[in-house]
């Protein structure tokens, strides 16, 4: 009996265990809770503001304006 209340399926071995892994988790979501917030903001920053968009549009998408052209340089080696 003592042996399964120690290492049993819901001994204090396994509280414990669990308890740990539930402050884990805990801590995680709170990591993650603080990066969906920063994430919310940036949208927010991005949907607001046109010259962010035309920036992020020319950096990510390699977007340009009518009649702008592009120069690519390569490097020699």
């Amino acid at each position: 009996v003592i042996l399964y209340l120690t290492f049993g399926r819901f001994g204090i071995v396994s509280i414990m265990r669990m308890k740990r892994k539930e402050k884990q988790l805990k801590a995680r979501a709170s990591e993650l809770e603080a990066k969906k917030i920063i994430l919310e903001e940036e949208i927010k920053k991005i949907l607001s503001d046109k010259k962010e968009i035309e920036r992020l549009a020319r950096k990510k998408l390699s977007m340009v304006k009518r009649g702008e052209k592009i120069i690519i340089i390569k490097e020699v080696k």
